[in-house]
């Protein structure tokens, strides 16, 4: 079964100004990812605004991206839900349709115990078997759950948990996690600020929002480090440092959307409750942007 690595999108959902999924511009944000290098996708995670959306919505998102890229690059799903139905329904789905693999952040807004997290993660792992395999998702700074590293040791004895995606920005817990992982266990950054120290260290991909604007430095920065050639790597690195600070690290998705727009892409935009960006926001963002093309692209 396929694995992710190197640069993987953490794809985000283009929306009308009505709110309608704008499938459209999906298409051809897709070809412009394939075509800039990247590895894989993961869809209907925290950039897609999921928890925005209906599961029929989150189907037809599914559905599109596998169909439009055709096999060009593999494609993983996001399932994770507090409701377990929505979980198994999504799962279900995901079996039906050419899904390379799913990843499930943990339970979120409520405070849950390690033990009810291990429980979730090999509830859903069961759902999954035998067909697909899954990768745990730690996000703490949005879910208030931290799943600990021995809550991941544990998992990580489950046959069809093959990895997880951290995405906290903390060093020494993604260098614990690595050190304290078997060979068949992926260790996978989410947190694009890291990606030099994360791929120098044993990290097997990067899943990144901010690659939904500017893929070509993520890739860049990837296949320095594949060459050896730490002095280019180390400069994509300091780009992509700016554009994290830019897109202000991916807590507001509104800015993802008028960065795209500033690529050449029509205008998208975000659902409400996040909404769309202040004039001032749009001139800041459109002169920090003609920056970083100028120096990096």
């Amino acid at each position: 079964m396929k694995r992710l690595k190197g640069i993987v999108p953490a794809l985000m959902t283009p929306f009308k100004k009505n709110g309608e999924i704008d499938f459209e511009f999906l298409k051809e944000h897709l070809d412009f990812l394939i075509e800039s290098g990247v590895d894989s996708l993961y869809i209907l995670g925290t950039a897609a605004e999921v928890f925005l959306m209906d599961l029929e919505e989150r189907k037809a998102v599914a559905r599109t991206v596998v169909e439009h890229t055709a096999g060009r690059i593999p494609v993983f799903m996001h399932v994770g839900d507090l409701r377990m139905d929505d979980a198994e329904q999504m799962i279900d789905f995901a079996k039906n349709i050419d899904i390379a693999g799913l990843g499930a952040v943990t339970p979120f807004y409520y405070h849950f115990s390690q033990q009810q997290m291990v429980d979730y993660y090999q509830k859903l792992a069961e759902m999954a078997a035998p067909e697909l395999n899954l990768y745990l998702y730690n996000l703490p700074s949005y879910t208030t759950n931290d799943l600990l590293p021995d809550s991941v040791a544990a998992l990580s004895q489950t046959k069809n948990i093959i990895g997880i995606k951290n995405s906290m920005g903390d060093l020494e817990r993604l260098y614990s996690l690595i050190d304290q992982s078997q060979d068949d266990f992926d260790i996978i950054m989410g947190n694009d600020l890291l990606a030099y120290p994360a791929f120098l260290y044993g990290a097997k991909a990067v899943v990144s929002g901010h690659s939904n604007v500017y893929p070509e430095i993520f890739v860049k920065l990837y296949q320095a480090l594949q060459e050896g050639d730490l002095k280019t790597a180390r400069k994509m690195q300091e780009a992509t440092t700016i554009i994290g600070r830019v897109l202000k690290g991916g807590s507001n998705l509104a800015y993802y959307k008028k960065a795209v727009e500033f690529r050449g892409f029509k205008p998208v935009y975000s659902r409400e409750p996040i909404g769309k960006l202040k004039e001032r926001e749009i001139e800041k963002l459109k002169s920090e942007l003609k920056m970083i093309e100028g120096k990096y692209l």
